[in-house]
């Protein structure tokens, strides 16, 4: 008889067998197989210095960098020279960090060096014979361990960083004007130093500032004589109230194109006023009132029909106007 069902052995596999998983240990890594999480270091290395120079080595490459940029190489030789104490602080006193770089920071080191230069020279240090610059409480004063350009009555170029603006009236200046403070800014557009004690000359150096658009010194105690020449961008001049004695030359009104308004009232200057003065075709504003000025007008005066404000009071000239004043149509003030 056939076996039943149930006796023949069944070979057909289960649609979904199961497996016991398989158990693999892992046994702990050895310790050259540990990586490493601690940095490696060379104990021989030394640290980077600044500018890659020694302290010393870099006070004496700015030392030899600020005497490139002194006109008159003997005022180093005296320690208490504006020159000599500048130099002194931009090498070893200035605390700027990083410090500028001979070399790579050719233009700051100049423009850091001018500005501690006319610092020294007009009295902004306040132990020299109890002087000193007045400062508003939210200014940075010179010397201050910033950017040059973030000194009080300084502004820069926002792009290059330069100087353009040197703007520090009433602060109390006792001193004279260093040559260097118009050689040493490339891009010096506005210098006011007004209503302060500055004595002593313009520098002759002043005609070498071809950036320099506006210059006011007046209310000073400036003497000696006017520049033989001034820079051709000027557009104003005001020499106000000061001491400026001898004639005007009139080879300082030459090329002055875009000049409107020179300001020379109330100084002592003596002869005639220059025939040049034609030169001025741009001219608004001519005071000359308050000197000691001789003779009669020069027929050029009669050409500057720009003239907006004449002013020729209080001097020794020998003959009244010409009628050739009307052909001055613009003219609103005339004393």
């Amino acid at each position: 008889l056939a076996p039943s069902t149930s006796q023949v052995p069944s070979t057909v596999p289960t649609a979904n067998p199961t497996f016991a998983p398989t158990t693999t240990l892992s046994l702990p890594p050895s310790m050259s197989q540990v990586p490493s999480t601690v940095p490696t270091h060379d104990p021989t290395s030394a640290p980077t210095l600044p500018c890659d120079m020694t302290p010393e080595d870099r006070a004496a490459a700015v030392s030899e960098a600020v005497a490139d940029m002194v006109l008159i190489p003997r005022t180093l030789e005296y320690a208490a020279s504006a020159q000599s104490l500048a130099r002194k602080w931009l090498a070893e006193d200035d605390k700027l960090y990083p410090p500028l770089c001979p070399g790579q920071d050719g233009t700051r080191l100049q423009q850091r060096f001018g500005l501690a230069l006319l610092h020294f020279a007009v009295g902004g240090e306040s132990e020299i014979e109890g002087r000193g610059w007045a400062y508003r409480p939210s200014e940075d004063e010179f010397l201050s361990p910033i950017n040059e350009c973030d000194w009080a009555g300084v502004d820069c170029n926002s792009d290059t960083r330069k100087v353009t603006r040197i703007e520090l009236p009433g602060r109390k200046m006792r001193g004279t004007l260093p040559a260097e403070l118009f050689t040493v800014f490339e891009d010096l557009k506005v210098l006011n130093l007004q209503n302060n004690r500055v004595r002593g000359c313009i520098p002759d150096e002043i005609g070498t500032a071809s950036s320099l658009e506006f210059l006011y010194l007046s209310a000073n105690e400036l003497a000696c004589v006017l520049p033989s020449t001034l820079p051709k961008e000027l557009e104003e001049i005001d020499l106000l109230d000061n001491g400026i004695g001898g004639p005007i030359p009139g080879g300082m009104l030459m090329g002055l194109e875009k000049l409107q308004m020179l300001s020379l009232g109330k100084n002592d200057l003596t002869g005639t006023v220059p025939t040049e003065i034609e030169n001025l075709q741009a001219l608004r504003t001519l005071h000359l009132d308050e000197n000691k000025l001789i003779s009669s007008l020069p027929m050029e005066l009669y050409k500057l029909t720009n003239l907006v404000s004449l002013r020729l009071s209080e001097n020794s000239f020998d003959s009244t106007l010409s009628s050739s004043i009307e052909k001055l149509s613009k003219l609103k003030e005339l004393y």
